[in-house]
């Protein structure tokens, strides 16, 4: 009996565990991207072509800022950004942060989509 018990609490903690850590990584290609190559012309610091990635809102579902991540993802996708003399992403960085980009965009169309 205990031996079932603490099997099964350990496969519970275990699932838990890995949840948190899939919610962790589905945020990691996303944000450590724009830390990495975005923010440092496109913050606080620069503010170059007049967009601050580090305001843009985060809030999908209110799509206030949809328009602009749209674009952060075309120049990134067509590799205009980062721009050449900047440190290069690999090609599974921008994979995976356009990958994690559209999904937000996506998921907050649809959750617009359905509150109408």
């Amino acid at each position: 009996m205990f031996h079932r018990r603490f099997l099964s609490r350990s496969c519970l903690f275990l699932t838990a565990c890995l949840g948190l850590a899939g919610a962790a990584r589905g945020a990691e290609p996303f944000e450590t991207f724009l830390t990495k190559h975005c923010v440092s012309c496109h913050g606080p610091d620069k503010t170059k072509g007049d967009l601050r990635i580090d305001k843009l809102s985060r809030d999908f579902k209110l799509g206030g800022d949809t328009h602009h991540w749209a674009e952060v993802m075309e120049q990134v996708n067509s590799g205009e950004m980062p721009p050449k003399k900047e440190k290069r992403p690999t090609q599974e960085e921008i994979a995976a942060f356009v990958t994690s980009l559209d999904a937000r965009i996506k998921e907050g169309k649809a959750a617009r989509m359905r509150m109408r």
